[in-house]
């Protein structure tokens, strides 16, 4: 059998008074067998619509009056009209059945008038203006009875089965063997000048789409391409797929690759949140939770931060190795390398390392240390361990012993003013004014022996003279 479809359009019209806009799809179908005399079997057609008011999309019951005629304006009416009240309208689409008669579509121009009234059953209808015209079967659809596919010629009849519908519904453009709902062949690459296989838009803004490409064109130049650009989730790929993404790069190294020389001001990868913004990792998948975060993790804050939500450490890498490492129990650095006699690092209780020095330039109210330095002799030395090390001895002072002997300077306190440590580098300074004391005092009796072997020899010498007197 053959199939032909009579027209099929889709455009805009106004009504005269109330702005209706109208998007109209009309499509016939005549139905001939090539077996017998060519018979018609069926004149009616599928009219859809989408109805709005004022630009707002009705939902309520409205009559409509179709009108077939032979002329844009004036002509013939050609068969009867067609009256159908109380259609129903939802969110603007509605559909009805069209049947002027056998002899409305003889080849002959035609154009459809549409009156409607709104509300249903009451005022007057208003004809929607202007007509719109219905083309006589501007395509061949032939019906083949051994596999009941359909297929659409060309106009000029080359290509033959320019489209092609299969039993399966799958429809074909350029080829009659579908593999799936739509199969298109027979385009072109890409570019920004044309091409393609399937184009959506204007000729001089849309969207192209061939065997491995979506492009976003505009008058011969790029446009940008949005995806889902109203919310919801771009999905690429998948947990079992093997594909990479590579954004300036034909050949992703990884999942993501991201090449290019970085912008002006946000680097090759930017990251933007409205008052913070962070990259998350889930090692063992969504469903384990977040382990680990970087970036700016804080709402409104300016703390950019690095965290190992799993409890493990924290490491920086370099030759091979982790250089350095961050714990719950502090910072290691498994590697230190010699670098000769320079500042000692300091740390403080709030949690910060630096160094100190003794240059006069970094100190202020400078005034001697007046103390009872000896006291530090009075210290008891002890040896200890560990909490979760029992077996390594150490040896050294108890901070709170020394605190007790009065060596305050001596002492680290912490915030909350408990005493916190002890400086044995600094006990060095009494060390060297105990160490000046003792000097002083060997000094003076030096002096006071060296004063005494004096008068020794004083009295020795007197005594000799006083001796060789009595000898004579």
């Amino acid at each position: 059998m053959v199939l032909r479809l009579v027209a099929h359009f889709k455009r805009s019209i106004t009504m005269k008074t109330n702005p209706l806009l109208f998007t109209l799809v009309v499509l016939s179908i005549v139905t001939m067998d090539r077996a017998r005399a060519q018979v018609t079997v069926g004149t009616g057609l599928t009219y859809q619509g989408q109805l709005r008011q004022d630009g707002a999309a009705l939902s309520e019951f409205v009559d409509f009056e179709f009108r077939l005629f032979t002329l844009p304006e004036g002509g013939t009416q050609v068969g009867p009209t067609a009256v159908r009240p109380f259609t129903l309208v939802e969110n603007g689409l509605f559909s009805t059945l069209l049947d002027f008669g056998n002899s409305a579509f003889n080849g002959d121009a035609r154009f459809l008038e549409i009156s409607a009234r709104n509300p249903a059953g009451s005022g007057e209808f208003v004809v929607l203006d202007p007509r719109q015209a219905i083309t006589a079967a501007p395509y061949a659809v032939r019906a083949n009875r051994s596999n009941a596919a359909f297929a659409l010629d060309a106009p000029d009849g080359s290509p033959t089965n320019a489209v092609f519908v299969n039993n399966s519904g799958n429809v074909g453009v350029g080829t009659s063997n579908p593999e799936i709902k739509l199969h298109v062949t027979g385009g072109n690459d890409s570019g920004l000048a044309g091409g393609g296989f399937i184009q959506a838009g204007t000729a001089g803004s849309n969207i192209a789409i061939d065997d491995n490409e979506i492009m976003a064109r505009s008058n011969g130049g790029p446009s940008g391409l949005f995806l889902n650009h109203e919310g919801g989730n771009v999905l690429i790929a998948g947990l079992s797929a093997s594909g990479s993404v590579g954004i300036g790069t034909v050949s992703p190294q990884g999942r993501l690759h991201v090449k290019g020389q970085p912008g002006p001001a946000g680097g090759t990868l930017a990251l933007e949140g409205d008052n913070h913004t962070y990259m998350g990792f889930f090692p063992n998948g969504v469903g384990a939770g977040r382990k680990g975060w970087f970036g700016f993790g804080f709402p409104g804050g300016s703390t950019m931060a690095m965290a190992n939500d799993a409890g493990g450490e924290i490491q920086f890498w370099t030759h091979g190795q982790a250089q350095l490492w961050v714990d719950s129990s502090g910072i290691g650095i498994p590697n230190m390398p010699y670098i000769g006699d320079f500042y000692n690092v300091q740390w403080h209780p709030g949690g910060r390392l630096g160094y100190d020095n003794s240059t006069r330039r970094h100190k202020e109210n400078i005034r001697p240390l007046v103390t009872d330095f000896e006291r530090l002799l009075d210290a008891q030395p002890v040896t200890y361990t560990r909490p979760g090390n029992p077996d390594r001895w150490e040896v050294g002072y108890i901070a709170e012993d020394m605190n007790d002997l009065g060596l305050t300077p001596l002492i680290y306190y912490e915030e909350d003013g408990l005493v916190g440590g002890f400086n044995y580098e600094k006990s060095l300074i009494y060390l060297v004014e105990i160490a000046k004391a003792q000097r002083d005092k060997i000094a003076a009796q030096a002096t006071q022996i060296a004063e005494s072997e004096k008068t020794l020899r004083d009295l020795t010498s007197r005594l000799e003279a006083l001796e060789a007197k009595l000898t004579r």
